[in-house]
């Protein structure tokens, strides 16, 4: 008996081809591009019940939650991939992310609703190999310390001398890191930090420096910076923690404690070509 063509390879690849173009246009169409999920579901479990494996296999790709999903995979080989999202950023929004050690990346603060398809698969490709495979090949891989660990450990650490921290001299125990002033300069003027970022002798009764490690590999810094004209009213006191890597001693997250950075994207980051 022969096969009506609806019924057939020539019609199962013509609805597939017909809802892979739908998709792709829902995808630009803010609200409406939620219309691509069940859409996509349906055609999905269609071919599947049907056995059509290879129409199959072309929707799950060609579909732009397989296209943007590959391309997360991509990204991740790359070795230093980034998790999109949208909306303004702030200094700690471009810290390495702990779960999956990507980079972070923001679409800015306009909002059409139909984000979700390119940044929430691309991010879910991301997730998977991360998850599978560890952390990218380029990004921070040790121990990773929440804000409130940090802090704690921070608290009790000793007090370093301000003028040998801004020579780049970071006692830890009984040896002594090194990092590059310019860079500690940097991170000085991010946070706003007008004593330590901009004084050649910085009042050491307003600065107070604390380093301590964290399971050998991770550096925990801790800069506080009294208001050096406070008010009954308002007090302008800076207290951040930035952790770095101490195989290359370069920051892979900043904690706000209290008071506000001078910029939302700090200009020192892991990797140099995320640097300004």
């Amino acid at each position: 008996m022969e096969i009506p063509a609806e019924h057939g390879w020539p019609g199962r690849w013509r609805f597939v081809l017909v809802v892979v173009v739908l998709c792709w246009g829902l995808s630009i169409l803010s609200i409406l591009s939620l219309l691509i999920l069940p859409i996509a579901l349906f055609a999905l479990g269609r071919t599947s019940y049907r056995g059509a494996w290879l129409p199959f296999g072309f929707l799950l790709l060609a579909s732009p939650m397989g296209f943007f999903f590959i391309a997360g995979m991509v990204d991740y080989s790359k070795g230093a991939p980034k998790l999109h999202s949208m909306g303004l950023p702030s200094m700690e929004f471009f810290n390495v992310d702990p779960r999956t050690r990507s980079f972070s990346q923001t679409g800015g603060c306009r909002v059409d609703g139909d984000e979700w398809v390119p940044q929430g698969f691309h991010n879910l490709g991301v997730l998977t190999l991360a998850t599978l495979l560890g952390p990218p090949s380029r990004s921070y891989g040790g121990p990773y310390p929440t804000k409130e660990q940090a802090t704690r450990l921070s608290s009790s650490a000793p007090v370093i001398d301000v003028a040998g921290f801004l020579k780049g001299k970071i006692p830890l125990g009984d040896k002594i890191l090194e990092m590059e002033p310019d860079q500690i300069h940097t991170i000085a003027g991010d946070l706003r930090f007008y004593n330590l970022g901009y004084e050649e002798d910085p009042d050491s009764s307003l600065v107070h420096i604390r380093a301590t490690a964290f399971e050998e590999r991770c550096l925990i810094l801790r800069l506080v910076e009294k208001d050096s004209f406070p008010t009954t009213t308002k007090s302008d006191d800076r207290d951040f923690i930035v952790l770095i890597d101490r195989n290359n001693m370069r920051p892979f997250a900043y904690y706000r404690i209290t008071g506000d950075s001078a910029t939302r994207r700090p200009r020192l980051q892991y990797l140099p070509e995320l640097s300004r």
